[in-house]
């Protein structure tokens, strides 16, 4: 499994999740008799990537892949079509983690999320 940010590819070493959000109709809701009525209109994705301990250099490479004042293309395994699938995301200010600084080399964990549009 891979992703793919603007053609830089990305290898979470610190696993990673893909959550589907169904968007539904201002309608939706409970009903008089308390039975549950919902219209889902449409489906986007939520993906989480997770790095743990990597280098300043490599983390400022992922970071300048993600264009954190606009949107990116993304390429992911789609779990519904268990195919690759690209689709456009924006990302969310990631958090960033000092982990260690060894022999003058600073570590980061680092959390990228995307959104898609």
């Amino acid at each position: 499994m891979y992703f793919k940010v603007n053609n830089i590819i990305l290898n979470p070493n610190n696993g990673y999740s893909i959550k589907p959000e169904l968007l539904s109709t201002s309608d939706s809701g409970r009903g008089l008799d308390g039975d549950m009525l919902r219209k889902v209109v449409n489906m986007k994705w939520n993906i989480e990537l997770n790095f743990s301990f990597i280098n300043g250099d490599l983390m400022a490479k992922m970071l300048g892949s993600c264009n954190l004042m606009g949107d990116v293309e993304l390429e992911f395994r789609n779990p519904l079509t268990n195919k690759q699938d690209k689709q456009s995301f924006y990302v969310p200010a990631p958090e960033i983690t000092h982990k260690a600084t060894i022999n003058g080399i600073f570590y980061y964990n680092l959390k990228l999320s995307f959104i898609q549009n």
